[in-house]
């Protein structure tokens, strides 16, 4: 209510379980959960990547015995997004009845909305194989069967068949979900960002969703291990009023609540600071539907 004192904690709480939950590109990629950042030591962080093993025969008497070796790749955060917003003192007293529904909702969707974007522009320009275009011999991006495609050449690489996705533009999806083989099967989804851009149940060895957010007709097969996203909370002002950091499934948030005095209002300052690295050009697909745009 207007006259219910809000901190910044509890801000924080609300507004990174909102963003997390509104996003449909970031539950489906690798989010490093790393805590080894500290401020003042630049602004990378080394995510690890699995080390990989050979089954080998045994023979009876002599095992092959292999080197345990993680590799490490550098993830630059260098996207700083901010979102802030003041309401007057004469609002928060007479129209404020929703802290959450009226400001801090639509500010946790412009970020949600931002990383989507900026995840997409990584996968643009990923390096992924190209498929679903004319003259590259398989199935035509129109037909969900090109996915079929998308997974025999995934497989080749000696990728893992699960944590297997695919987003695909407004256009591309229209196309798909026309054909029998596409009927939609409603299921739950981890989130309400995933649940409302699903396009049903498993299909060809993906999950299947829809982003507006992709403004060309493409679309992106991917495993969730060919991109990772980084966050990590930002420093926490000394001179603010209040103010909180906190950490969810990968995504560090902060939130800065102050008063200025010339404006009489309360202004909200929520900002995230994160880096995306592609980490493998053989764990994703790009669908491409663009020359029929």
């Amino acid at each position: 209510m207007a006259n219910t004192i809000i901190t910044a904690a509890q801000i924080a709480r609300a507004a990174l379980a909102t963003l997390y939950h509104n996003t449909v590109f970031l539950p489906l990629v690798n989010r490093d959960y790393e805590e080894t950042f500290q401020p003042g030591v630049g602004n990378t962080v080394n995510v690890r990547k699995p080390a990989t093993f050979t089954a080998a025969s045994y023979n009876g008497s002599t095992i092959t015995v292999q080197n345990a070796t993680e590799t490490s790749v550098p993830v630059v955060m260098d996207q700083h997004f901010d979102v802030s917003f003041a309401v007057t003192s004469i609002d928060m007293t007479q129209k404020v009845t929703d802290f959450a529904a009226q400001f801090l909702t639509p500010a946790l969707e412009a970020h949600a909305q931002g990383i989507d974007k900026a995840l997409i522009a990584k996968f643009e320009n990923s390096g992924w194989a190209t498929l679903g275009g004319p003259g590259d011999g398989g199935e035509s991006w129109e037909n969900p069967k090109v996915l079929i495609d998308a997974k025999t050449l995934l497989s080749e690489n000696g990728v893992p068949l699960t944590n297997r996705s695919v987003i695909a533009s407004s256009r591309m999806a229209g196309e798909w979900l026309k054909d029998p083989l596409f009927n939609r099967v409603d299921q739950s989804g981890e989130t309400a960002g995933l649940r409302e851009a699903s396009m049903g149940s498993r299909k060809f060895g993906f999950d299947p969703y829809e982003s507006n957010n992709i403004t060309t007709n493409q679309g992106y097969a991917f495993h969730r291990d060919a991109v990772t996203f980084a966050s990590r909370p930002l420093w926490l002002p000394k001179g603010a009023a209040d103010a909180a950091v906190i950490s969810y499934k990968g995504v560090g948030l902060r939130v800065v609540y102050d008063y200025n005095m010339n404006l009489k209002s309360d202004v909200i300052s929520v900002d995230v600071l994160y880096g995306i690295k592609v980490m493998d050009t053989v764990r994703g697909v790009i669908i491409d539907g663009s020359a029929s745009s």
